[in-house]
């Protein structure tokens, strides 16, 4: 069975009530092998993909968090800088030529470890410069002290839905009707799920749809377990609970992008578009804080680099040609800064982990 929609149906099926829960799904369309999305071997970011992440605007992305971080190698001693979802390597690239330009000292003495599930993407990133260590999952991750860095990783986690109807809480689930994949309903009766979404006080209202990333808390376990002391740092598209009661997220916020493009409904074409959704930041900082991790800053991605020296970037130039490298990368940080673009949509959370341990 090599076609993804046959296998998702064939699954489907299989279980008692002929539906799976939307996670099961989004686990199967992003990463089932050699079908699932990011499983495929096909660009999926920059201008021949399907969509485009703020490190693809311009390598300054990268040089700011890689200035921002600098201090911390010199100062304590950290020797690991590790990416989460590291995707083709753009941001790690940009970060370690940037690293071995303004910082010799401090690259010669970094190790460099990424955490990539898609093989296609793990063969792109063999080919930087960089001698960098290559794992699977984090679970694979050994101890370290340094710096962790995800952007657009959490994002990309299959993850639960639940809706309000009546006054009661169902699941939202996926099922076939004539050889579609469609939606279904399911009163939620599942012990755990009730009990995470009462202690991160996730409830939709009536009427609407809220994502629940119920992976956090073993995702934070794994991370405070390699990372013995250090700095995590997590980008990507973010609301607090307040914005999830808007009339705007009434559908909750899970879409798809192909082609540049973006899609409502995600249960066509699986394993053809790209999945994501926007991550609760409470709970995500509560989750975080009880696996020993310190909130050290909170930001709106374009107020985090204005704050930490974007604006310094800039540089004069008499050039009118648009194409100069120049011009291109000054309109780059007017676009990260401006409050209509991309960083405006998501959010910078900077965590520092202080419990020291040996290895």
């Amino acid at each position: 069975m090599n076609n993804l929609k046959e296998k998702i149906i064939h699954r489907i099926k299989q279980e008692t009530n002929e539906f799976i829960p939307f996670d099961v799904f989004m686990e199967m369309a992003l990463y089932e092998p050699e079908l699932g999305y990011y499983a495929k071997e096909k660009e999926k970011v920059g201008r021949k993909g399907d969509f485009i992440t703020t490190p693809f605007l311009s390598d300054v992305f990268a040089e700011v968090f890689c200035d921002y971080c600098s201090d911390d190698f010199t100062e304590n001693s950290w020797n690991y800088f590790c990416e989460i979802g590291a995707g083709t390597g753009k941001f790690l690239q940009a970060w370690s030529t940037y690293m071995e330009q303004k910082y010799p000292g401090i690259h010669n003495d970094i190790m460099y470890r990424v955490v990539e599930k898609s093989k296609y993407h793990q063969q792109l990133i063999k080919a930087i410069p960089a001698s960098v260590e290559i794992v699977d999952d984090i679970t694979s991750l050994k101890p370290m002290k340094g710096i962790v860095f995800a952007n657009e990783w959490l994002d990309a986690l299959p993850v639960k839905v639940v809706t309000k109807l009546h006054g009661h809480m169902y699941e939202v689930c996926v099922g076939e009707e004539n050889g579609q994949i469609v939606e279904r309903m399911r009163l939620i009766n599942e012990e755990p799920l009730i009990k995470f979404i009462q202690r991160y006080q996730i409830t939709p209202r009536e009427g609407h749809r809220i994502e629940v990333p119920y992976l956090l808390p073993d995702i934070f376990s794994a991370l405070s377990h390699n990372l013995i002391l250090g700095k995590l740092i997590l980008v990507d598209y973010m609301y607090s609970l307040e914005d999830w009661q808007q009339p705007e997220l009434r559908e909750g916020s899970i879409r798809g992008y192909q082609n540049h493009q973006l899609k409502r409904n995600v249960l066509t074409n699986p394993g053809e578009m790209d999945i994501t959704y926007h991550i609760p930041i409470e709970p995500l900082i509560k989750i975080a804080k009880e696996q020993g991790f310190t909130l050290m800053e909170s930001e709106r991605q374009d107020q985090f680099l204005m704050k930490h020296g974007i604006l310094n970037k800039l540089q004069d130039h008499t050039q009118l040609d648009p194409f100069h490298p120049t011009v291109k990368r000054n309109r780059a940080i007017q676009s990260l800064i401006s409050p209509s673009g991309m960083s405006a949509y998501f959010r910078v959370l900077v965590f520092e982990k202080e419990k020291r341990a040996s290895f």
